[in-house]
């Protein structure tokens, strides 16, 4: 139990913190203008509204994951195991952006299918789609596109006309996407080893941008099956 000085003390401590976000506000209104929708989150805090923006969020993404569920027709279960169902929960909870909601959905809708034993909630993969922007989609979904698990003697070749991206923005998309692990820079102008004619091997996709060549790696693979969509109820 708390004296009644200190129930006064904190209430006046709470209508200071609520004072400074309204002056702040008003005095010119450089922190609203400055961090836009930020700014907007931080003074709902104060009102206890965080809660309720998180829970609004999950609960987007659960209601597009069980679209996604009875379109594969799932009825057999995986389970999540505690220490990458937190950092799951936390990402989703976290996501305002629509498009990048789809994208947990999907994830987590081919994740729980038991069908889909090479796809599992992993750390990798959380920390893809959480650390996307939601103008990388676009790019994400040209790669999605290509079958990277076929073994093949020659890679896919793609440049700025196989994306509906206009550079720099393809750049800085590449450029954050080899940060996350999905591609390797190159740079070098090196050539590189002829492989023998009977040579093929899976994961092979280059792209080049006006930064450079970016070439494909393994977690790519695995994050596209991931995130493979349902099929068209057509």
């Amino acid at each position: 139990m708390i004296s009644d000085e200190e129930a006064k003390a904190a209430q006046e401590l709470a209508k200071l913190g609520q004072k400074s976000v309204e002056a702040a506000s008003d005095a010119g209104g450089w922190l609203t203008k400055t961090f836009g929708k930020a700014f907007d989150h931080m003074s709902e805090a104060f009102a206890d509204k965080a809660a309720a923006y998180r829970v609004r969020n999950r609960a987007t993404v659960v209601a597009k994951t069980r679209a996604h569920l009875e379109k594969l027709g799932v009825t057999d279960f995986k389970a999540i195991d505690f220490r990458n169902g937190i950092p799951l929960l936390e990402s989703i909870s976290d996501e305002p952006e629509e498009s990048v909601q789809d994208l947990w959905a999907a994830y987590l809708a081919n994740a729980l299918d038991s069908s889909q034993q090479s796809v599992v909630i992993n750390r990798l993969i959380i920390n893809v789609i959480k650390n996307l922007e939601p103008t990388d989609l676009p790019v994400i979904r040209r790669l999605a596109a290509e079958d990277l698990s076929i073994p093949v003697h020659d890679p896919i070749r793609l440049d700025h006309e196989h994306f509906s991206v206009e550079e720099p923005d393809l750049s800085n998309t590449f450029a954050r996407l080899t940060a996350l692990g999905l591609f390797a820079f190159e740079n070098s102008g090196s050539v590189g080893f002829a492989p023998d004619p009977e040579w093929k091997v899976a994961c092979q996709m280059e792209v080049n941008t006006e930064l450079g060549e970016f070439r494909a790696t393994p977690l790519l693979m695995l994050f596209n099956r991931s995130i493979q969509q349902p099929p068209s109820s057509n």
